[in-house]
């Protein structure tokens, strides 16, 4: 996935494909005005492996590889390995940027005297979006910042003691329930950006 990244003290987006034979691959977005001849990616010693940095993009800008084949037909791709994409119908990816700050230190240090093999487990198996449905209001879902602590006290009242969450990542077709990924490492952002995922 693209990362902004500071290069000779200015900021840049790193980003890289891995594509079995094709003629060129570039990077291409609302910054490059979708014209593949401006940004083309370069291989990295003789692999499947292309890199470039983009100077000037900043989180949030979306992006897509832009494939020529060796025949010369060109293909636009969703970048696989995005940590962040558009909310569907839209399906380009975008640079990702964390600010999160996570705040789970003193869990993290207790769960090493937790002997898990001969702990309770309860697992309660959701569906974010089916879990959202009824929660709208004035037919906004919510996101995850919202549906966190309604699920946690959903699951706590009913006695469960873990969340499994049903697939997360993103996925064009709400129908398939999250089964059809179009970014493996992209939580969908139907509820929001990947740091409200972690939040």
């Amino acid at each position: 996935g693209a990362r902004v990244r500071q290069v000779g003290g200015a900021s840049a987006v790193l980003s890289r494909a891995a594509e079995q034979n094709p003629g060129q691959v570039s990077v291409v977005g609302d910054f490059a005005r979708w014209d593949g001849r401006l940004f083309p990616m370069r291989r990295l010693a003789g692999s499947g492996v292309f890199e470039l940095f983009v100077p000037g993009l900043e989180a949030g800008a979306v992006y897509k590889f832009e494939l020529k084949t060796q025949e010369g037909m060109l293909r636009l791709k969703t970048d696989p390995m995005a940590r962040a994409m558009e909310v569907p119908p839209q399906s380009a990816s975008r640079v990702d940027a964390t600010s999160y700050v996570w705040e789970d230190a003193a869990w993290m240090k207790a769960r090493r005297t937790t002997d898990h093999a001969r702990a309770p487990l309860a697992a309660y198996e959701v569906h974010l979006g089916a879990f959202a449905k009824g929660l709208e209001v004035n037919g906004r879902t919510p996101n995850y910042r919202e549906l966190a602590p309604r699920l946690v006290g959903h699951v706590k009242a009913l006695g469960f003691t873990h969340i499994e969450l049903m697939p997360v990542a993103e996925h064009p077709f709400s129908g398939s329930w999250g089964y059809q990924v179009s970014g493996y490492f992209a939580p969908t952002s139907r509820f929001g950006s990947p740091d409200d995922f972690r939040f």
